[in-house]
């Protein structure tokens, strides 16, 4: 599945032990936590570096916990189109 979107932090886990600021991709779908297979659940600092850039995503949604597994992405520019390919785990292997 290919989401394209803007990506923001935003407060995920509101009333559990679990409290903390997340990744998300606002797209016109809705809104997915962002996370990259593998990663830390909290934190992804290749994840943080893309926060207020406008991505197009490749990867799988998670129906029940509402989070986007990314694969692939590239950042797009103002015209929507993209940018080279940006660096998911699975691709630096």
């Amino acid at each position: 599945m290919v989401l394209r979107g803007r990506v923001v932090k935003k407060i995920h886990g509101t009333g559990t032990k679990s409290l903390h600021e997340a990744v998300y991709l606002t797209s016109p779908q809705g809104d997915f936590k962002l996370r990259l297979p593998g990663a830390n659940p909290f934190r992804d600092p290749q994840l943080d570096h893309l926060v207020g850039k406008s991505i197009s995503a490749q990867g799988e949604v998670d129906k029940v916990s509402n989070q986007f597994f990314v694969s692939h992405w590239s950042e797009l520019s103002l015209s929507g189109s993209s940018t080279p390919p940006g660096k998911s785990r699975k691709s630096r292997q």
